[in-house]
């Protein structure tokens, strides 16, 4: 099947809600289209040769004169431009069609059109009259161009002067008011469906928008060659508050020229928008091509007026990237987010930081730019994060200024990757398909903590592309409890594979992470209360000892509240982590190893993280201030020690007061162990999130070809043919740079050829 449908939210304009509109999107992976049904006129979606107005987004934009009549397209003797127009005939749904009235029927099937603010004429040279069973095609120039700004929109309510004008309404008696009830209610039945207003008996038109007279009730397909597809970051979508818009889905697509075309959005787990990610990923994947990415931290800044609230926008060139959130400076001004962005397009050069300030105005909070810091990408371009403080250049402001130096630090990591044609790994493939477990024995004691975080992610995510993270995981883990002599401290360290357990973890639990922590702790982060130690049980830290009972009752129903939701969240947990545990649980010869390793898993590498720092989870956006981040604390703690089949003691006397609690939830522990490492026949993979493997395969080469420069005589022998695997790789990327071309090499300071070329001739 190479079809999929889904309904979608789709835009032209991001920032404006009321541009947004619900559609039945179709996309047909085999013809690489996307066709947008309005919900006014779905039907059965079965007949293959339909025709639909049809855009190619590869070609300059053309526009409809708005004084065009709304029977008649316009064509020119320009030559042919690969924008068409194919229009067709109305058909709505009978059971549509049977409960309107006959006056809402005929304004659905009037020749209505989008308006657009600044269309450009196309001057005529010949009609060609449509029918409501032919088509007709438009053929336009490529010198015009046309800002699609209300092709997604409400129609337009401003009227053609072309056109018939409109009668003045008469008054209405009581039964025609009652008639007008009826309409009413299918409006709200089909919300969609233009209201009517006018008592007219001519006909409601809607003036010409860019397409001409095209039909809001008629899908529009868009032809997805050559187009860039990028998923915008949660903190630039519409919402103003970020965790309105943790989960949802929102794609920008641009054509070849740049232009903003469309934004499609969902809230849902949406296949449609995977595996139309997964399409464009493997339209590019047999040919070489640059990976550009960005992984920034904003850290803090200073210099800046107290008691004031402050943001930080990130734009690439023009393009804005992400948000932080709002912080109230006092002491310090403290955001401490990062931002990873990936698949960037090519053409950035300059990294903008632009800093907002809270104003109040006309009675509303508004938010304005006071200064910006600008850093090119070629001085923050390596393996290596750049961190230090960059100056910001002020604009205009009354604001007094504490310090004559105003200044941001910042934490940034620009990388452009050469990626080989998928083909060109297959070697690399198959050798870490069968001696995964030779390489990781002989990397293990030979490099550092980083380069084992690297190593483990990219084996992690390259077995989950291919189908066999289950028994990648599996080996792995349990050649680590094997090797482990202490019970106790079983997957309790930092190894190829707790870092490995860790990188899937997260692949696969962010929807499980989200359903079941994000309302809990958002509800935590926001809790108000007269006393400012509200969750403080430590006597040295309370300034009223009087309040240790109740903030004792305190923290305790916390964790009620939370260990109650993660005992049932057994129903929902990811399948794939079931699986692993499941194996390991059968070939485990000791209930007690088992448990330890389910413990330091799920609680010490998953859940615990999470509550712990839910920024690095994406489950909230602003960094934990100190009060917040002591209440998360002592609720990851208690649940860790429930975990670990501990008790508080004299290292921490003041928790001892929820060794009772403990005591008692212990067996509930061993429950919800034992149900996530049980296989439900009901249960089934979901669909993750897209991996590009061609990626991995060069982050993984470029990692290896750095350690083997490390590793002794011995160690290089022992992984048999990888060296030459090594070698041949770094001799097709010498030689790729012809095929894409100078230009695009040179906008890849990272790839540094002359140190592969080195390393691939030092023998000789």
């Amino acid at each position: 099947m190479n079809i999929f449908y889904s309904w979608l939210d789709v835009s032209n304009n991001l920032e404006d809600e009321r541009h947004w509109s619900r559609k039945y999107v179709e996309f047909n992976e085999r013809k690489r289209t996307l066709t947008f049904h309005p919900n006014e006129c779905i039907r059965s979606i079965n007949n293959e040769s339909k025709q639909v107005p049809t855009l190619d987004l590869n070609c300059d934009m053309s526009s409809i004169s708005s004084s065009s009549s709304t029977s008649s397209l316009y064509k020119t003797n320009e030559r042919r431009s690969s924008f068409n127009i194919l229009q067709q005939s109305n058909n709505i749904l009978p059971t549509l069609a049977e409960r309107m009235s006959p006056s809402l029927s005929k304004t659905i099937l009037s020749p209505l059109a989008l308006a657009d603010d600044k269309i450009i004429p196309v001057h005529p040279i010949s009609v060609t009259d449509l029918s409501s069973n032919s088509s007709s095609i438009i053929n336009t120039s490529r010198q015009s161009r046309i800002k699609f700004s209300n092709l997604f929109g409400r129609s337009s309510n401003h009227t053609d002067h072309s056109l018939p004008s409109l009668k003045r309404a008469k008054s209405t008696t009581k039964l025609e008011r009652q008639k007008n009830s009826v309409i009413t209610q299918n409006q709200l039945l089909f919300p969609n469906i233009p209201s009517i207003r006018s008592q007219s008996h001519e006909s409601l038109f809607v003036s010409n928008g860019p397409l001409g007279a095209v039909l809001p009730s008629k899908p529009i397909e868009f032809t997805l060659n050559n187009c860039h597809i990028r998923r915008l970051h949660p903190s630039i979508l519409p919402s103003s508050d970020f965790n309105n818009n943790i989960g949802v889905t929102c794609l920008e697509i641009r054509n070849k020229n740049e232009n903003k075309l469309c934004y499609l959005r969902t809230k849902e787990n949406s296949s449609l928008l995977k595996h139309l990610q997964r399409s464009i990923l493997k339209n590019v994947m047999n040919e070489p091509r640059i990976d550009n990415s960005l992984d920034i931290w904003i850290l803090e800044g200073k210099g800046l007026p107290t008691k004031k609230k402050y943001c930080i926008k990130i734009f690439l060139n023009d393009d804005i990237y992400g948000k932080t959130a709002i912080v109230e400076r006092r002491d310090e001004l403290f955001w401490g987010e990062n931002f990873i962005f990936k698949d960037l397009r090519e053409g950035y050069f300059v990294l903008r930081c632009e800093i907002y300030i809270e104003r109040y105005k006309q009675k509303q909070y508004d938010m304005e730019c006071i200064g910006s810091v600008d850093i090119s990408l070629s001085t923050i371009t390596g393996n290596q994060f750049t961190e230090q403080w960059y100056s910001i250049q002020m604009m205009n402001t009354k604001e007094k200024l504490q310090d004559s130096f105003i200044s941001l630090r910042i934490k940034a990591k620009y990388q452009s990757i050469l990626i080989l044609p998928i083909e060109l790994y297959s070697r690399l493939e198959e050798y870490i398909h069968v001696n995964y477990l030779r390489l990781i024995e002989s990397l293990e004691s030979n490099i550092s903590l980083k380069d084992k975080d690297e190593i483990a992610t990219s084996l992690t995510r390259i077995s989950h592309s291919l189908s066999y993270a289950v028994s990648y995981l599996v080996d792995i883990i349990q050649t680590e409890i094997d090797s482990t002599s202490d019970n106790s401290l079983t997957f309790r360290g930092n190894s190829i594979a707790t870092k490995s357990m860790e990188s899937f973890m997260k692949l696969v639990g962010k929807r499980y992470l989200r359903e079941v922590l994000s309302r809990f702790i958002t509800d935590v982060i926001s809790l108000k209360t007269i006393n400012e130690n509200d969750f403080e049980v430590d006597p040295d830290r309370l300034l009223n000892i009087n309040n240790l009972e109740k903030n004792q009752s305190i923290l305790k129903s916390h964790c009620e509240y939370i260990w109650s939701e993660i005992q049932k969240s057994h129903l929902i947990f990811p399948h794939e982590l079931k699986c692993i545990f499941s194996k390991l649980r059968q070939a485990s010869s000791s209930e007690e190893t088992i448990w330890n390793f389910l413990s330091g898993s799920v609680f010490l590498r998953f859940i615990c993280p999470a509550i712990l720092s839910p920024n690095l989870f994406d489950l909230t956006q602003e960094y934990p201030n100190e009060k917040i981040s002591r209440r998360l604390t002592l609720i990851a703690k208690t649940l860790q020690t429930l975990a670990n089949f501990t008790k508080f003691g004299s290292k921490e006397p003041y928790m001892k007061f929820m060794n009772d609690f403990i005591a008692k939830e212990s067996d509930n522990m061993r429950k919800f162990l034992l149900n996530i490492a049980t296989i439900d026949s009901y249960e089934t993979t979901n669909i993750n999130e897209h991996i590009d493997l061609g990626r991995e395969y060069a982050i993984l080469h470029m990692t290896l070809v750095n350690l083997f420069e490390e590793l002794n005589e011995d160690v290089r022998r022992s992984l048999n043919e990888l060296e030459s695997i090594l070698k041949e790789l770094s001799a097709r990327k010498i030689e790729s740079p012809r095929q894409i071309g100078a230009k695009a090499i040179r906008r890849s300071p990272m790839i540094n050829l002359y140190q592969e070329e080195k390393y691939l001739h030092k023998e000789r």
